[in-house]
């Protein structure tokens, strides 16, 4: 799924999982107050998660981040999850550096 924009996600249970790339317009909805509100909220004043989730930061991985739907309801989130692309060490091609087209200058963090 992640780095395929037009490939569609799996589906069960009535729920559709796409990458915040192939919806954006879920980008703002998934930090709204009824997901926010599973979140504790010591972990909605973590300076260091500004870095990843602060306003315009997930505009730089998109399609890390997943959002789900119910089928019924599909411009309505109900869960959220996000991932940190990391590299192997294993010499299987495509597996030993970031993508950096996608990441900007080199790095998660985009420095």
């Amino acid at each position: 799924m992640a780095g395929n924009g037009d490939q569609q996600a799996p589906e069960a249970a009535g729920l559709a999982v796409a990458t915040f790339a192939q919806r954006p317009d879920l980008l703002s909805k998934v930090f709204g107050p009824e997901i926010e509100s599973a979140v504790p909220e010591f972990m909605r004043h973590d300076p260091v998660a500004a870095l990843y989730y602060g306003t315009g930061q997930l505009d730089r991985y998109r399609e890390f981040g997943l959002v789900a739907v119910d089928q019924a309801e599909p411009d309505r989130p109900i869960a959220r999850a996000f991932s940190v692309p990391f590299t192997f060490r294993d010499r299987i091609s495509g597996r030993e550096e970031l993508p950096r087209r996608r990441l900007g200058r080199g790095d998660p963090l985009g420095r």
